[in-house]
């Protein structure tokens, strides 16, 4: 009973973990953004460059955090999350190639409207998700932690 307890622990602790990278990192990469726009208005093309250059390295290794944790999901509900998840992130991605093309010809108002319209919707549904995920996996965890209790008190 007890090795199968930390077995759920370990993988839903793991579930965690990587849904909460996927979450910092939707949060960083929304913030580069911002901070993209605000450094191209500034006509701080160096900088804005930066931080573009940041937000590509982010987009990378949240790529790499969803097929992590891809395999590790099993209801059908954390599936569908990320299945939305990835599907954001495509969008998004294809927005920053467009909002990043505004601001490198310095067309501010255009850049605005993509980064409003197109590029936070799907950053802030990414972090939402995420997080719905973290929760659907604390209740998991709550519950087999239940369960392990009440067998354990039965075999007492």
């Amino acid at each position: 009973m007890g090795a199968e307890l930390e077995t759920t622990v370990d993988k839903t602790t793991r579930k965690v973990e990587i849904e909460g990278r996927i979450v910092d990192q939707a949060a960083q990469m929304l913030g580069l953004e911002r901070g993209l726009f605000i450094r191209v208005e500034m006509k701080d093309l160096a900088k804005a460059e930066e931080y573009h250059n940041q937000f590509g390295e982010l987009s990378r290794q949240l790529t790499r955090a969803i097929a992590e944790v891809q395999p590790l999901l099993v209801t059908p509900q954390t599936k569908h999350n990320l299945e939305i998840i990835d599907s954001d992130l495509g969008a998004w991605l294809a927005a920053h190639r467009d909002f990043w093309r505004a601001s490198q010809a310095l067309i501010s108002r255009l850049a605005l409207d993509i980064l409003i319209k197109r590029g936070l919707p799907p950053g802030n549904e990414i972090q939402a998700l995420g997080n719905e995920v973290i929760q659907l996996q604390d209740a998991i965890l709550a519950e087999s932690l239940e369960n392990g209790r009440s067998r354990a008190s039965r075999n007492r």
